[in-house]
């Protein structure tokens, strides 16, 4: 008899719903933050939580995460050397800074 285990491998995690746009095509309803979204201490114990269920792949998304004031300290927890962990967050901002065209 085979014993498979199921975990998720991937978490999709809407970090905030704050966002500057108002694209018809949001699903998610972005613009202004909740009321009540996690704090970093909140976040850092997610990432850890995360990372114990097994899941290989983080993609952090919003509205537009980067108006976290503090998504880089979420980002270096995903990609933290202890947790295996994985992030998938499309471009970098250095990246967009630098090829503001998408080169």
């Amino acid at each position: 008899m085979w014993t498979i285990a199921c975990r998720p491998i991937l978490a999709v995690w809407e970090i905030t719903l704050a966002c500057t746009l108002k694209c018809a095509h949001c699903g998610s309803r972005a613009g202004t933050r909740r009321v009540g979204e996690l704090t970093t201490a909140e976040c850092l114990d997610v990432v850890a939580q995360l990372a114990r269920m097994g899941v290989r792949e983080v993609a952090l998304i919003g509205g537009e995460a980067f108006l976290r004031g503090d998504w880089i300290e979420i980002i270096n927890a995903v990609r933290g050397p202890r947790n295996g962990l994985q992030h998938a967050d499309g471009w970098s901002r250095s990246h967009r800074a630098e090829n503001p065209k998408g080169g």
